[in-house]
């Protein structure tokens, strides 16, 4: 498991991810950042051909978030022209084979391309299919756009993966979005015509990727430098017939990756759809692989070096992202706005640190107006809300007291930074009712639930359990359940003491209790990023760990085991500037990806 402690320096995710890690096992550009190695040296980077396609038809919704939920490296599309210069993911120059449609995909405008269907249809025939085509809507099965497929890339972090099958004013758009969307450094440029990837070369820096490469290309990509090659090799190991390189014969597939290497070009094989393709490709150091159904064996596994790689881990990176000092008293909530790190301590303390120096030092150290002796302080949210005056928005801090009777309570607090000082106002109360809520039809609470905002939707979330979450008390972990509870965000205006009542439920999500020891988290447009556990040093049973629910679903969208790489127990969870911050009961605040 060493090599599952291999620090990664950072990973930009949703916004503009660069990642840079340990030097790659593989020699090539150090600029080409797309290729760290994530969890260990050689976990595979898998790029999803068309999206997921098990999970659905190729180039569509379903997809392609599948593919981003999985925790894929990439998501790879297609972009053609239509009638009014648009650009839509959609292989096929023509319409037959993946749409209700008929005819060219240019002789349609966007809006007609728009009112067509996806059909049940895969890049290959043998793909098994695990979706139930009837229960998409027709929403999901729209022709996505390119706007579309990269505000998916951004939001879950991945590399966009596109490949060029023409220009006509592609390119100048695709340049355009890359920056709008704030994707440099986290593109792949790929086509099987040379003349298309010089077009790009002219306009643009990002990573290019020739399909079917030959040995007469494998210079002119080296040339043009931040560039791969894709070679067609059915069977991996065995000789290269007919492949030379400047009259050096190449007598098999490994001499092919260690000539491209010397020549800082990346490499893969086209379509790697099985396991044992997949460990011949670690073995010789190929450096991502685009695959139709890879995901199908995520109960296989792979390894190097002997080292297990486990298909069932979502990718992720982390790195320590600065050293606190200055608190007297454990770590609990936390959030981020405006550049500031807001931290608590059990009592209701807060220390704030500079977000842009990272220096371990606070700037600020003040008490909130509802700090107590009985005040656990252990999730903090900023909300939308702003009283006249203050410097931030709203800020809701679960009480979490642990001691009974346990109090039901968010406390809002407002705070202002004035003359380099920061202070607290505590402007409301939010009280939980939960005595009707099984006459009601929704199930009961236990324990000390978590208050968080989600901003993007505007409301406010009750997570816990239905009974305790410590694995000596909770007897059989199946009948338990984590329940998430939705209710309006109250506003000021409301008063200062508000009660929610089973009458205020918006909403109540169940989820599978697989985790044990409720942290805090907090949520980003209907999902729930919630940590757990004390770590296995603390107490054995119950290691760190980390969710995401998503609560539209009702379903556990990404499951992310932290025990080799966190070594201290974990408080709570922000997101700021498109990244996911941890905080943890010791000097070390960590930087995250979390698809």
């Amino acid at each position: 498991m060493k090599r599952l402690l291999t620090t990664l320096l950072l990973i930009l995710c949703l916004c503009q991810f660069t990642l840079s890690a340990k030097k790659n096992v593989t020699t090539g550009p150090e600029k080409a950042t797309l290729f760290t190695y994530q969890n260990c040296e050689r976990t595979p980077l898998f790029s999803g051909h068309r999206g997921l396609q098990p999970f659905g038809p190729e180039n569509s919704f379903p997809s392609f978030l599948a593919a981003a939920q999985k925790g894929l490296w990439a998501i790879e599309t297609d972009f053609r022209l239509t009638k009014d210069h648009k650009v839509v993911c959609i292989h096929d120059a023509t319409l037959e084979r993946t749409t209700t449609g008929t005819g060219k995909v240019r002789d349609y405008t966007l809006k007609q391309i728009k009112e067509l269907l996806i059909k049940p249809v895969n890049s290959s025939k043998g793909i098994k299919v695990l979706y139930d085509y009837s229960k998409f809507s027709p929403e999901q099965l729209r022709i996505p756009t390119m706007e579309e497929y990269f505000q998916i890339c951004r939001r879950y972090g991945c590399v966009a993966f596109i490949e060029l099958k023409e220009d006509d004013g592609i390119i100048d758009q695709m340049i355009e979005n890359i920056k709008k969307y704030q994707m440099e450094g986290r593109c792949i440029i790929s086509s099987s015509k040379m003349e298309l990837l010089k077009a790009y070369r002219k306009k643009g820096n990002e990573f290019i990727h020739l399909i079917f490469a030959k040995p007469e290309d494998i210079d002119v990509m080296a040339s043009m430098k931040n560039a791969g090659v894709a070679f067609n090799i059915k069977k991996l190991g065995v000789p290269v017939e007919g492949m030379e390189y400047h009259g050096r014969k190449l007598e098999s597939v490994q001499q092919v990756v260690d000539l491209c290497h010397s020549l800082e070009l990346r490499v893969c094989f086209r379509a790697v759809d099985n396991l044992a393709k997949a460990q011949k490709s670690i073995e010789i150091m190929t450096d991502y692989m685009p695959t139709n159904c890879m995901w199908e064996m995520r109960d296989s596994h792979l390894e190097y070096q002997g080292e297990r790689i486990d298909l069932r881990k979502n990718i992720f990176s982390s790195s320590v992202f600065m050293k606190k000092s200055g608190y007297t008293k454990s770590q609990q909530g936390m959030d981020i706005y405006n550049d500031y790190i807001f931290i608590l301590q059990n009592e209701g303390r807060c220390l704030v640190y500079d977000y842009r120096t990272r220096s371990s030092k606070p700037i600020g150290d003040f008490l909130l107006r509802s700090a107590s002796k009985d005040n656990h302080s252990n999730c903090a949210n900023f909300g939308i809300e702003k009283v006249e005056g203050a410097s931030f928005p709203l800020l809701y801090v679960t009480v979490g007291k642990y001691r009974v009777p346990i109090e039901w309570t968010c406390h809002v607090e407002s705070i202002t930074l004035k003359d380099g000082a920061f202070s607290s106002e505590l402007v409301q109360k939010i009280h939980l009712d939960a005595s009707r809520w099984e006459e009601k039809g929704y199930k009961a609470i236990f324990g000390c639930p978590a208050w968080m905002i989600d901003r993007e939707r505007k409301n406010i979330w009750i997570f816990s359990a239905k009974k305790r979450t410590l694995l000596k008390t909770t007897g059989d972990p199946s009948t338990n359940m984590y329940i998430a509870t939705k209710f309006r965000l109250p506003k000021l205006s409301e008063g200062s003491e508000i009660t929610l009542t089973a009458d205020d439920i918006l909403d109540q999500v169940t989820f599978p209790f697989d985790a044990y020891v409720t942290q805090a988290g907090c949520m980003r447009d209907g999902k729930i990023y919630y940590c757990f556990g004390f770590t296995r040093s603390k107490h054995p049973e119950t290691p760190s760990k980390l969710r995401v629910y998503d609560t539209d679903t009702g379903k556990i969208c990404s499951s992310i085991e932290l025990e080799e790489v966190i070594a201290e127990e974990m408080e709570d969870i922000s997101i700021y500037n498109e990244k996911m911050y941890i905080n943890t009961n010791s000097p070390k605040l960590y930087e995250f990806s979390f698809r």
